[in-house]
């Protein structure tokens, strides 16, 4: 039977937040196992995999969890190192931080708490180790990623130019960078616009990249629960 874990994340909108997405996919190999946490998007989420209520209702939400972590084995907070709330109210159980934010530290007795530290990039070791944590509580996860949707390319030799500044994320799939696919028809917008004007200085520029966005493969959202989607 595979061990029963309580995840501790604030991201509930799996199409917006890589964090959501990967939660889900421990959920899914840890099917025992429940997501709880608080959300300013949402007053209350309920559904058979976890919870999410508004900070609002962070009584309601202490007195829920303390009812039911004695259930799950092991502790996951995703967050940061400053996410207090979260640390203070565990009990003594296995505990795992995923920093997956920058905030300044909690106390020292919280952080000690932690079990394992889990960074997702090389350079998250170095700010733990300020801390003074311990390499042995220190391990280091990248990011995962679909190699079968996904494939490395080589760097594109020409320069790249963020054109819009939209609320989605501007992400870089093999080391190759892209307008998401919601922006599709700006871009298109724009190139249209640069050859009505081929005079202005930035029209090849704007060609170029529409082009190269229309040259890459559009990435895809990892599924999650649609309980928990907007």
């Amino acid at each position: 039977m595979s061990p029963r874990v309580a995840f501790w994340t604030s991201a509930f909108e799996a199409d917006m937040e890589a964090i959501s997405s990967e939660v889900a996919l421990l959920l899914r190999r840890f099917p025992e196992s429940v997501r709880w946490g608080l959300s300013h998007r949402h007053w209350a989420l309920l559904n058979r995999q976890g919870f999410c209520l508004h900070p609002k209702l962070h009584l309601l939400f202490r007195a829920a969890t303390r009812l039911l972590e004695p259930l799950f084995e092991i502790n996951h907070v995703f967050g940061s190192v400053g996410d207090w709330f979260y640390l203070q109210g565990q009990r003594r159980r296995p505990t795992v931080l995923t920093t997956a934010a920058a905030s300044p530290p909690v106390d020292r007795e919280l952080l000690d708490r932690v079990d394992r530290f889990v960074v997702e990039h090389p350079a998250g070791r170095d700010d733990l180790r300020a801390l003074g944590i311990g390499e042995g509580r220190i391990r280091l996860v990248m990011p995962p990623v679909d190699l079968q949707r996904f494939v490395p390319t080589n760097k594109p030799s020409d320069p790249f130019t963020v054109l819009f500044a939209i609320p989605i994320i501007v992400a870089a799939v093999g080391r190759q960078p892209f307008i998401p696919a919601k922006s599709n028809r700006t871009a298109r917008i724009a190139e249209r616009r640069s050859r009505r004007r081929p005079s202005h200085r930035h029209g090849r520029r704007i060609r170029s990249v529409a082009r190269h966005r229309r040259a890459v493969h559009r990435p895809q959202p990892l599924q999650a629960d649609a309980e928990f989607a907007d």
